[in-house]
């Protein structure tokens, strides 16, 4: 490890050029990407947070029940449609986005397995001419890191939304009593949650805090194995290096 050379000495400003500028692309890259994609989740978050709370005023209220029957037997129906609606969009959102956010993830994960790693390996290698370039690039993943929280925390926001909607419906089925035409409309939305409800995903995961979890528990899974594998070579070079 004391043997490690400084392979950026050797560079030109050309290759700086060159590093800076597919940098500076990638991450533009990744920039609008997640701006696209936050916005439309916002967007899909506020359209059910507004529906919730309509919602919440229509049948959770003590004056629901005094509503013409007919009336809010209709005022239902438009929510259960609403409600598929929404559904809609957010399977056409995944279908759109989430398999390109899946494959921005993976190497924002790795960029930030081994700009950590390097950071480690620079402390441990005593070798004072990296550790600059390694706090930089650690520096550099914490955009990553950003990008991937920020898209984990507004999918599970829009997820808890549509949790919410699920729990409203079964209150005013359970706690309120309604005409029969009302409650059978009720009982329709609650099939239709149980059988679609939409949730934020890619199709191999769900982008909720338990990837999130998942991640962290990998990164220092994988660390330990790097630095085993970087601690084996140590050891084969102390002794070659002895006369």
């Amino acid at each position: 490890m004391q043997n490690t050379k400084n392979t950026l000495e050797r560079a030109s400003w050309i290759d700086y050029l060159a590093m800076t500028v597919v940098f500076g692309w990638v991450n533009l890259g990744y920039q609008v990407n997640a701006v696209s994609w936050l916005a439309i989740l916002a967007t899909i978050r506020k359209r059910i947070s507004v529906l919730n709370q309509h919602m919440r005023i229509e049948l959770l209220t003590d004056s629901a029940s005094q509503k013409d029957p007919h009336q809010l037997g209709k005022l239902v129906m438009r929510i259960g449609i609403l409600q598929s609606r929404i559904s809609d969009v957010i399977d056409d959102f995944n279908n759109c986005h989430s398999t390109t956010v899946m494959f921005s993830l993976a190497p924002a994960f790795l960029f930030t397995v081994f700009s950590w790693f390097g950071l480690v390996h620079a402390y441990a290698a005593s070798v004072e001419d990296l550790i600059p370039y390694a706090w930089a690039t650690v520096t550099l993943s914490l955009n990553y890191i950003s990008f991937i929280f920020y898209d984990v925390l507004f999918s599970a926001l829009v997820n808890k939304q549509v949790k919410e909607t699920a729990v409203i419906v079964h209150k005013a089925i359970g706690y309120r009593t309604y005409s029969r035409e009302v409650s059978r409309q009720l009982r329709k939305i609650s099939q239709q949650l149980w059988h679609h409800s939409p949730v934020i995903s890619c199709g191999l995961f769900h982008f909720d805090w338990e990837l999130i979890y998942t991640m962290i528990s990998s990164l220092n899974t994988y660390l330990v194995i790097l630095m085993q594998f970087d601690l084996v070579n140590y050891t084969k070079s102390v002794p070659s290096a002895q006369p």
